[in-house]
């Protein structure tokens, strides 16, 4: 009974690690350290090329949403920045640009 359930919870783990979406959409609550993470990327170097501040900067991790409103901008503003910065920084297979 015991390997039983052990072999369940192991299949369900399993099933659960490859459809794990990764890369989830950016949404106005993330802070650019949470989203560097999602896509295995420095985070001071998202900052830097959006033109964002540093938790250093701004005394903590401030959320998109945050910097947006500090700037009196739209949060999609600073996604588009976010995006850019991420398309610099991994850009798409095949990109011989680098």
């Amino acid at each position: 009974m015991a390997l039983a359930l052990v072999a369940f919870f192991a299949l369900r783990i399993g099933h659960h690690a490859r459809n794990w979406p990764g890369e989830e959409p950016m949404a106005p609550w993330m802070t650019v350290g949470y989203i560097a993470r999602d896509l295995g990327l420095d985070p001071r170097e998202i900052d830097r090329i959006a033109g964002l501040p540093t938790p250093e900067e701004a005394g903590r991790p401030q959320t998109l949403e945050e910097i947006a409103t500090a700037r009196g901008v739209p949060v999609e503003e600073i996604f588009h920045a976010v995006e850019a910065a991420v398309r610099e920084l991994r850009p798409p297979p095949g990109d011989d640009h680098r």
